[in-house]
């Protein structure tokens, strides 16, 4: 088994790969129209822009720019970045993680 651990956060993204079923990126019955959908979009913004700190759940590709662009707009803010794995990037050379990794710890 693995370890229980408690990570408070004042904002959640979710990097868990290239499709997205959830909005506001995905069309939903709350969010039909492209123009509902750039309304959720800033609203999300403006909530990211506010956070103290950032929770990045998936320590793939995906999660990895997440993290990285929140780490260049919002130079200073709090950003946790879980992966289940051992490194970043699993599925790309191992290079490429450990270069992530440095590049976000540097941030």
């Amino acid at each position: 088994g693995g370890v229980d651990v408690l990570v408070n956060y004042d904002y959640l993204l979710l990097g868990t790969g290239s499709t997205y079923s959830c909005k506001p990126i995905s069309p939903t019955g709350a969010h039909p129209t492209l123009e509902a959908r750039a309304t959720a979009w800033e609203e999300a913004a403006a909530e990211l822009r506010t956070a103290e700190s950032v929770l990045v759940l998936g320590g793939g590709p995906v999660g990895v720019e997440l993290a990285a662009e929140v780490a260049a707009a919002y130079p200073g803010k709090r950003i946790t970045l879980l992966t289940c794995g051992g490194t970043l990037c699993p599925t790309l050379p191992a290079r490429v993680g450990t270069v992530s990794a440095t590049w976000l710890q540097n941030r």
